[in-house]
C-alpha cells in the first residue's frame, strides 16, 4: 500500500512539474512589435482577464551572448543589441520568470524579426 501511495506521489509531482513549463513558441514581429510585446501573449496560455509582469528572463541574438533581463528592457544590452539586429534574424527568450503562477510559461520564446 504505500509503495502504491509513495508511486501516486511522485506521479503527481512529476505531472506538475512537466506542466510547469508549457510548449516552445514561435512567432514572427517587427522591431517595433518587440519593444511593444517582448514576451507575446499568444505564447502564454492565459484568460484575457489574467495579468502578469515579467520579473526576468534571457534573451539571445544571433551573433551576440545571452542576456539576462530583469526590469526595464529599454535600458539593458538587449535593446541594444535588437537595434542591430536584421530582418530574418531569430531571438531566443528563455528562463522566463513571471509574477503569475497561475499562467503556463513556454519553454522558449523563438522570435523572427519581419520587415516594418
Amino acid at each position: 500500500m504505500k509503495f502504491i501511495l509513495s508511486t501516486f506521489f511522485l506521479f503527481v509531482s512529476l505531472s506538475s512539474l512537466a506542466q510547469e513549463k508549457g510548449a516552445s513558441c514561435e512567432v514572427t514581429l517587427t522591431k517595433k512589435e518587440f519593444l511593444e510585446h517582448r514576451l507575446p501573449l499568444k505564447c502564454f496560455k492565459i484568460s484575457n482577464d489574467s495579468v502578469f509582469k515579467s520579473l526576468s528572463y534571457k534573451i539571445k541574438f544571433q551573433g551576440k551572448p545571452a542576456v539576462d533581463v530583469s526590469g526595464d528592457f529599454r535600458i539593458s544590452k538587449a535593446r541594444y543589441y535588437l537595434q542591430s539586429a536584421k530582418t530574418g534574424d531569430n531571438i531566443y527568450i528563455f528562463d522566463i520568470m513571471l509574477d503569475n503562477d497561475n499562467i503556463v510559461i513556454p519553454k522558449n520564446i523563438s522570435v523572427t524579426l519581419k520587415k516594418n
